[in-house]
């Protein structure tokens, strides 16, 4: 949980400090570090807003740009930060899935209902963060995070994945590559191919669609690689 970046989006002095307060409690006591950073307004956060935090705090009523419409802006430019409304109202909470929102909070907020909904949200940002790899190519060391990466192909004794940045080149068999990847979704569908299953939308006779590329699937693994896209997606795919 170290280093996690989060914003509080609160016009209120007494509530902004209020959780504040609690995340660096909470930092005590996990042995944390998280970088805070305060936005008095909506309209100040979305100008300012990078996709790099981990969790957001929002006041739902605020002055000039409401939290609500906040969210939604948000989501245009973030479709998945666990996002936490604070509220006076109960009843404003309900809206919050029209925007995705992860949790709520009821003001005045207590530490104990603060803690267990952040340490929850944390987890959540973990996940959609997924893991970072570091990988030695032959013209430096390049850094991955594993849920950009498409899809890995052998050519003799180079791998080379794909991903949402471009393609890295580095010297690994295919087994170890597999046994890296395999805990994070990846299944290998051809000698020569180890696939990120989020990314497969078809797979017909001979090959599957993997973010848009033709990647082979050989007979003798078409089998495990449908029952594992099966229990991975939850849904039932015939070629």
């Amino acid at each position: 949980m170290e280093n996690m970046k989060i914003a509080i989006v609160d016009d209120e002095a007494e509530s902004m400090n209020t959780l504040c307060g609690y995340v660096e409690e909470f930092g005590k006591e996990e042995n944390a570090a998280f970088l805070i950073v305060k936005f008095r307004t909506g309209i100040d956060f979305i100008s300012e807003y990078t996709a790099d935090y981990d969790v957001i705090f929002m006041d739902i009523r605020m002055p000039l740009m409401s939290g609500m419409e906040t969210a939604k802006r948000l989501r245009t430019l973030d479709e998945s930060v666990p996002l936490i409304f604070v509220t006076n109202l109960e009843k404003y909470a309900v809206k919050g899935y029209e925007v995705n929102a992860f949790d709520f909070l009821v003001k005045p907020v207590s530490y104990y209902a603060f803690k267990t909904k952040f340490a929850r949200a944390l987890q959540s940002a973990k996940k959609h963060k997924g893991r970072e790899l570091c990988v030695k190519t032959d013209v430096g060391v390049a850094k991955i995070n594993v849920k950009d990466v498409f899809y890995a192909e052998v050519t003799g004794r180079y791998v080379t994945l794909h991903t949402k940045q471009g393609d890295i080149e580095f010297k690994r068999s295919m087994k170890d590559t597999e046994e890296i990847l395999k805990q994070d979704g990846f299944v290998r569908c051809d000698n020569s191919f180890l696939v990120n299953l989020s990314y497969v939308t078809n797979i017909d006779k001979q090959s599957a669609t993997v973010a848009g590329d033709n990647v082979p699937v050989s007979r003798a693994r078409r089998k495990f690689f449908i029952n594992a896209l099966t229990l991975f997606a939850g849904n039932d795919f015939y070629g």
